[in-house]
């Protein structure tokens, strides 16, 4: 788990809930990344608040203030498969199933199974 300040400001915040299981997960926050309560990851899931770096004037001193930095909600009783990638700015609810090697990048309502490359709702649970 990796938290980040830009120049002088806070740095990234990781919550996790009661009773969550975390199996080689990989979270990189940047403002927050939030995970509810009895939350499962299967191994090797990856977690970005933020896109990593600009696409655009790499290296100059605005690079850091071009990045795409927003939060990451997931939801109490969540099941996220192996390999899954989730995207920062997304929001999974409560209840919900992410299948493996899914990379998520749309908020998933609750209560529902959703997979993909890009994730998609396949039917509710």
């Amino acid at each position: 788990m990796t938290c980040v300040a830009i120049k002088d400001g806070d740095f990234g915040q990781i919550t996790i809930g009661k009773n969550s299981t975390l199996q080689g997960t990989s979270i990189c926050s940047y403002k927050l990344v939030d995970i509810g309560d009895r939350v499962i990851f299967g191994p090797n899931v990856v977690i970005m608040d933020c896109s990593g770096h600009a696409i655009e004037k790499r290296g100059t001193s605005v690079e850091l203030e071009r990045l795409k930095i927003e939060p990451v909600h997931i939801g109490d009783d969540v099941w996220i498969g192996y390999g899954v990638i989730i995207l920062p700015g997304v929001s999974i609810g409560s209840k919900s199933v992410i299948g493996a090697g899914s990379v998520v990048t749309k908020d998933i309502p609750k209560g529902v199974l959703a997979a993909g490359n890009p994730c998609v709702v396949k039917r509710l649970i």
